[in-house]
């Protein structure tokens, strides 16, 4: 990524799929996300062996976003997918992919608003919390010092806006849950 916050408004983000390819397939050109030792943790799934299963790739995706207030931004993004489906024609194949771009968003967009309904409970928010460190002390910060640099007022972040008594219904929550 990007921080282009304070030039123009915007912070661009740049990513590339794991090296995922079938046995003897080229090798991606880009490699730098694939050559992370971590890669080699993940529980990745071996590829589908049944016939006409695949799993799509994700050769590189670049997106910017400008922000347009504090509870608004624009996304542009432009994406390398292959969704591995031979047997579709070409047309029907971008018609689908837009239209799970779309839902892909719009899910993004539901999720973040569910944080803010029902911030005690919403397992993003949860996490959130569980990640104090990121989202408060380093993202939250950022954005802190956007809306200083911008004359906006910050957003109450309802994840950290909780009292005592939701804290203790949350841990309530959590127990009941994991048992």
């Amino acid at each position: 990524g990007c921080d282009n916050i304070h030039e123009d408004g915007s912070f661009v983000l740049a990513g590339q799929g794991i090296r995922d390819v079938k046995p003897g397939a080229p090798q991606p050109v880009d490699t730098y996300l694939c050559d992370d030792p971590i890669v080699e943790e993940l529980p990745i799934p071996p590829h589908p062996s049944r016939r006409g299963a695949d799993r799509m790739t994700i050769r590189k995706f670049d997106g910017i976003v400008k922000v347009l207030s504090p509870s608004s931004a624009v996304l542009k993004l432009v994406a390398n997918i292959d969704p591995n489906i031979s047997f579709l024609p070409q047309s029907l194949l971008e018609f689908i992919m837009k239209q799970v771009c779309g839902l892909v968003l719009a899910k993004l967009q539901s999720a973040a608003k569910k944080v803010v309904k029902n911030p005690v409970t919403n397992e993003h928010a949860k996490r959130m919390r569980e990640e104090e460190d990121f989202y408060k002390r380093w993202l939250m910060a950022k954005f802190e010092a956007v809306c200083e640099l911008k004359g906006w007022e910050m957003p109450p972040v309802k994840a950290f806006e909780l009292t005592e008594e939701q804290l203790a219904h949350e841990r309530t929550h959590s127990r009941v849950h994991a048992d």
